[in-house]
């Protein structure tokens, strides 16, 4: 009877190899590697003079509720450095709403379009993503039904 040998990789920052199973074809190619990048991850920065924390956590347990799997995290930062209040949500960095630029604070399904159209563009948000119908009084029609 023989025996298959097993491959072993040393992990990074240790001093021997660790055995870790037979080496797959995934584990030399570049590709494969690039393409298993890390969720993207949400920050909030919040001016904490204005008091704004239950605002930024409210909107962390929309879109974590929302994007449960397609989120890494939400990180709420706390800011005091700028007069007149920061409220700052940002996307791997990059700025989706503004106080400053936007002018207040984001509808909730306004914020998870503008996340969802950068991260998974074909997500359904659901009820989000439908019209918003309008009250009318009785006898008149809503155009949208």
């Amino acid at each position: 009877m023989t025996q298959t040998p097993t491959t072993t990789k040393q992990s990074p920052g240790t001093s021997g190899p660790t055995d870790s199973g037979p080496v797959s074809d995934r584990d030399h190619d570049p590709e494969s590697r690039a393409s298993a990048e890390p969720p993207p991850s949400v920050t909030i920065r919040y001016c904490i003079g204005c008091r704004w924390l239950l605002r930024a956590a409210y909107y962390a347990q929309e879109l974590l509720t929302t994007f449960d799997s397609q989120l890494s995290g939400v990180t709420l930062e706390p800011d005091s450095s700028q007069p007149g209040g920061i409220f700052l949500i940002q996307l791997n960095g990059q700025d989706i709403w503004s106080r400053a630029v936007d002018g207040g604070f984001p509808e909730t399904k306004e914020l998870k379009r503008r996340v969802r159209d950068r991260i998974t563009p074909g997500f359904d948000l659901g009820h989000s993503d439908r019209p918003t119908r309008q009250v009318v009084s009785e006898g008149h029609t809503c155009p949208l039904d």
